[in-house]
């Protein structure tokens, strides 16, 4: 798992590729954990290119930089977090959207 903290955003910027799920953590705060996990992770996905910056995008327009930045670190592969779940949650969604995906 190789991962990149906000010091090396640069470095991240150049060595992104579109298409590939990198991933964060984030820190819940006091209040939203008494619903759920102190931390979570978060999948993050670059689509295309700015036309002015050159720099990869999100679709929802965050560029690579600003996102090792502000998030980082950042993972190439799914970090092991204590107390997340992920197959438990998804079956605990899909068991309250149960109508949805039927």
């Amino acid at each position: 798992m190789k991962s990149w903290g906000s010091g090396q955003a640069r470095k991240f910027a150049k060595e992104v590729k579109l298409d590939k799920v990198y991933y964060t953590i984030n820190e819940q705060s006091a209040h939203a954990r008494t619903y759920g996990p102190a931390r979570t992770v978060s999948e993050h996905v670059f689509t295309g290119r700015s036309l002015i910056t050159g720099q990869a995008m999100t679709d929802g327009r965050t560029s690579a930089l600003a996102l090792c930045r502000n998030q980082g670190p950042v993972y190439d592969s799914r970090p092991a977090v204590e107390g997340v779940d992920r197959d438990a949650a998804d079956k605990d969604f899909r068991k309250r959207y149960r109508r949805t995906f039927e």
